[in-house]
């Protein structure tokens, strides 16, 4: 191995050594970074502010601090949901942004927005919408629907 370093010329061994050590900045920057690529398996920052865990959200909905805005294809939501929760589809955002700004014009309640668990992605999408509405106390419930069932947490039906 050592020959073939010494055979090596010195710019190709340059460039390796370059591309390593882009490459290691790259991704230091990136775990850093708030806004950086996801890279763990459930695509989530769990100690992040974008999520709030299970006891904390019990907390607020039992002290009545928080809406619940359920992510969830409207079929679902009427079969169950959380109890007071409101139902903002993903796939009927636009339709909801009227009714939803003249009924919440605080811009600084805190919103806890849930779907079906750790694969569903439609309460980022919520959560990004109503951030973009001008709302910016938002929290994402870690594990949404599935943990709040499991736990035997206060649910609706419509």
């Amino acid at each position: 191995m050592l020959t073939l370093l010494k055979k090596t010329p010195k710019v190709l061994t340059d460039i390796v050594l370059i591309l390593i050590l882009a490459g290691a900045a790259g991704f230091t920057v990136n775990y850093f970074s708030d806004n950086g690529i996801q890279m763990n398996e459930k695509n989530e920052k769990p100690n992040s502010d974008l999520y709030i865990s299970k006891e904390h959200a019990i907390k607020a909905f039992k002290q009545n601090k928080a809406v619940f805005v359920d992510a969830r294809y409207e079929k679902y939501f009427n079969q169950s949901h959380i109890k007071g929760a409101l139902n903002i589809p993903a796939d009927q955002m636009d339709d909801k942004a009227i009714d939803f700004l003249n009924s919440y014009p605080d811009k600084n309640q805190l919103f806890i927005v849930y779907c079906d668990g750790e694969e569903c992605d439609l309460s980022l999408k919520v959560k990004n919408f109503l951030n973009e509405l001008g709302y910016n106390n938002l929290k994402i419930l870690i594990n949404g629907w599935g943990v709040w069932q499991k736990n035997n947490y206060p649910t609706d039906k419509n």
